[in-house]
């Protein structure tokens, strides 16, 4: 496998720990399970739903764009970047 596929892929799995960790540490539904199976999508998945569930700050959804950027998930990552905005305009409130 390329040393550098790899590489990006611990850094994925690294930045969806941190991401989980800034929800308080509670367990997240098959968040765990989907990192085990390496289907770092779904489990990106999860923590959207986690973060739109608890109301996530601007600086978690900016972490998820970041990771949605280095999973090459386009879409995914215009959403967020709204999350973002949305996020950070409910604090200007």
């Amino acid at each position: 496998m390329d040393e550098r596929l790899i590489k990006r892929w611990t850094v994925t799995e690294k930045l969806l720990r941190d991401a989980a960790g800034q929800l308080g540490g509670e367990a997240i539904p098959d968040f765990e399970k989907f990192l085990k199976h390496n289907e770092l999508g779904l489990a990106l998945d999860c923590l959207v739903d986690e973060g739109d569930l608890r109301g996530a700050p601007g600086s978690y959804w900016r972490l998820l764009k970041q990771i949605a950027d280095l999973m090459g998930l386009l879409e995914r990552r215009n959403e967020l970047r709204r999350r973002v905005r949305d996020a950070e305009r409910k604090l200007g409130q």
